[in-house]
């Protein structure tokens, strides 16, 4: 099931990837990048086809590396953020899969954050009303986010984080 989500997501940042790199954006003037929109931009899909390869084959560390280095490439403008979005999904999960590797508690403690960010920039970028990281597992979810939702449930369960459960009762 893993698998098939990051597949999924990952045709998605992949195919934003491309599209995207053919945008031009218009808005405030914004510092010279080093290097051109498009390059940034096809480095950014290579890198995270390196990732996802290291991720499919168990190398979840490597797979973080390359997908933050991806993620650092990318503008900050209105299109990259529909690019950035499921990366960091993405990244979160590569930490959880890292913790079951290595049982470093310090990956679940940053996928709890990455899905928290995730969540409140799903909120903002899907129009949902309700903060998306409040108390996830002691509210009812709406559609958009669900998964992520229950995803940062149980790595603030596993986490020890007080989003999670009373360890007891959950």
């Amino acid at each position: 099931m893993l698998q098939t989500r990051l597949r999924s997501t990952a045709c998605i940042v992949a195919v934003v990837i491309g599209s995207a790199a053919n945008r031009v954006e218009a808005g405030p003037a914004r510092a010279p990048e080093t290097r051109p929109p498009d390059e940034s931009m096809r480095e950014a899909e290579t890198l995270y086809r390196h990732g996802k390869a290291k991720f499919e084959t168990a190398e979840y560390q490597e797979a973080l590396l390359y997908w933050k280095r991806a993620y650092g490439l990318l503008p900050d403008t209105e299109a990259a953020s529909v690019i950035r979005h499921p990366l960091v999904y993405n990244i979160s999960e590569a930490e959880v899969q890292a913790y079951e590797v290595t049982r470093n508690i310090a990956h679940l403690r940053k996928a709890r954050i990455l899905l928290e960010d995730y969540l409140a920039t799903h909120a903002a970028l899907h129009g949902e009303g309700e903060d998306a990281t409040a108390e996830p597992c002691r509210r009812e979810s709406t559609p958009q986010g669900t998964q992520a939702q229950a995803r940062l449930c149980r790595v603030s369960r596993r986490s020890g984080h007080p989003n999670g459960r009373d360890r007891a009762t959950g």
